[in-house]
């Protein structure tokens, strides 16, 4: 089976996995020589093992704990296009149970739609619990809406994107920042952050860091966001080239 894109292999992917009961989550690239992914990995959510024992012993039931589950798919890249070239399908722990499959992480989002009443509603003085009771009576209970309360929480008024850049970063932009590559293939396991590093080259053909973002989804307002914030700090000067995974 082949894919146009990894978007397209990740998101089927998903809708497969919530429907057999368990999460997805990206893992290992490999890349050739010219800095090109060749192979793409994703991995059940329960792949290796929390870091300290006692995660194990919370005081509330969690849906997914890592458990050393070796499933796993993998893609081979060529032309941008994904074909499965090995899948281990076997788990070592038990399926989540349909009523509960909302739940699982990497299948729930806020729609744009959701997210402007959102908007709408926290501009009005709103919070985020009674806004999550409206969409979900609304969508006709909280199953319907794609989302749970902690991801709308996320939106309320905490931190949830975050970019950095300093002097050092400004300066190499100025002298390099014609030609710029920006990747999103990296994740912070330990947070579910998604690691977003503005990277160029310098006259000594050595990679040199413009600036690093850490977000918590790939959609298209945290992009937009983003992308404003980085060219604000950098007095709006637009690079000639960028180069996205």
């Amino acid at each position: 089976m082949i894919f146009a894109s990894e978007l397209e292999a990740y998101h089927k992917y998903v809708v497969y996995t919530i429907d057999k009961g368990f999460g997805v989550k990206k893992s290992k690239i490999r890349k050739n020589n010219k800095g090109e992914i060749t192979q793409r990995t994703f991995v059940c959510n329960c792949e290796g093992y929390s870091i300290n024992s006692s995660d194990q012993k919370r005081k509330y039931e969690r849906l997914e704990v890592r458990c050393g589950c070796p499933a796993f798919i993998r893609f081979k890249v060529e032309n941008d296009a994904y074909e499965i070239i090995d899948y281990v399908y076997k788990h070592n722990h038990e399926f989540i149970s349909e009523h509960q499959r909302h739940l699982i992480k990497c299948g729930r989002m806020i729609s744009d739609t959701c997210n402007g009443i959102l908007v709408d509603m926290m501009k009005a003085g709103i919070g985020g619990t009674m806004t999550y009771k409206f969409l979900a009576n609304k969508a006709g209970g909280s199953q319907n809406l794609g989302f749970i309360l902690h991801d709308l929480q996320n939106q309320d008024g905490r931190l949830t994107n975050l970019f950095l850049r300093d002097s050092l970063f400004k300066f190499d932009y100025d002298c390099f920042g014609d030609v710029m590559v920006f990747d999103t293939t990296n994740c912070a396991s330990r947070y579910n952050l998604i690691c977003a590093p503005f990277v160029g080259v310098n006259y000594h053909w050595k990679n040199t860091l413009f600036g690093c973002a850490f977000l918590l989804d790939e959609i298209a307002n945290s992009f937009i966001w983003l992308f404003e914030v980085f060219l604000k700090s950098m007095e709006n000067k637009d690079p000639t080239t960028i180069f996205i995974d």
